[in-house]
C-alpha cells in the first residue's frame, strides 16, 4: 500500500507542476462613457477573442447628435464587424459598411481584461456615406471579473490529494508502532 500512496501523490503532484498555464476564453468588453464631438453617445458590448482575434456577439447603440442620427450595430441583424488588429475594430450596420463604426484603443485588447481607453479623432469615429462623421471624444472599453483559469483549480486538487495521501500514510504508520 506504500507503493499506491506514493505513486498518487507523485501523480498529483506532477499534474499539478506539468499543467501548463489556462488562459481566460473569450472576453465581453462593454463601452463606457464613449463621447462624439457632436453631442452623441455610444454604448453597448462586444465578444473579443484575442488569441484568435476573433469579434462576436456586438450590441452598440448610438445616439443622434448635431451631425449624425444614431444607428444599431449588432451581430445578429447586421453581421459586419471585424478587426484589423486587437485594438482596432469596425463595425458596419449593413452590407455595405454604411453607416460604420470604427473603435480604435490605446492599447491592444487581451483575453486578461481589464479597462482600455478609445483613441479620439480619426482613430475612432462613426461614418455615414463617408461624406458625414463625427470623431470619438472619450470613453473607454472595460470587462468584467475574468474567469479563473483552470490551472488554478488544478493545483489546488492536486495540493489536495498529496496533502489526503501524507496523512493517511502518516495515520498507517502511527497504527503499525
Amino acid at each position: 500500500m506504500k507503493i499506491t500512496a506514493r505513486l498518487l501523490a507523485t501523480a498529483a503532484l506532477a499534474g499539478t507542476l506539468l499543467a501548463g498555464p489556462a488562459l481566460a476564453g473569450p472576453l465581453t468588453w462593454t463601452l463606457s462613457n464613449v463621447t462624439f464631438d457632436d453631442g452623441g453617445t455610444a454604448s453597448g458590448s462586444f465578444t473579443y477573442d484575442a488569441d484568435t482575434n476573433t469579434l462576436n456577439n456586438w450590441a452598440i447603440t448610438t445616439t443622434g447628435g448635431s451631425t449624425l442620427g444614431g444607428a444599431t450595430y449588432d451581430s445578429v441583424s447586421n453581421p459586419y464587424g471585424f478587426t484589423l488588429s486587437n485594438a482596432d475594430f469596425f463595425f458596419g450596420a449593413n452590407g455595405s459598411l454604411n453607416p460604420y463604426l470604427r473603435l480604435g484603443t490605446t492599447s491592444g485588447l487581451t483575453n486578461a481584461g481589464g479597462t482600455v481607453a478609445l483613441l479620439t479623432g480619426f482613430s475612432s469615429y462613426e461614418c455615414t456615406n463617408c461624406g458625414a462623421y463625427r470623431l470619438v471624444t472619450g470613453g473607454s472599453v472595460t470587462t468584467g471579473s475574468v474567469p479563473e483559469p483552470a490551472a488554478w483549480a488544478m493545483m489546488v486538487a492536486g495540493f489536495g490529494l498529496v496533502g489526503f495521501a501524507a496523512r493517511r500514510q502518516k495515520a498507517r504508520v502511527s497504527f503499525a508502532a
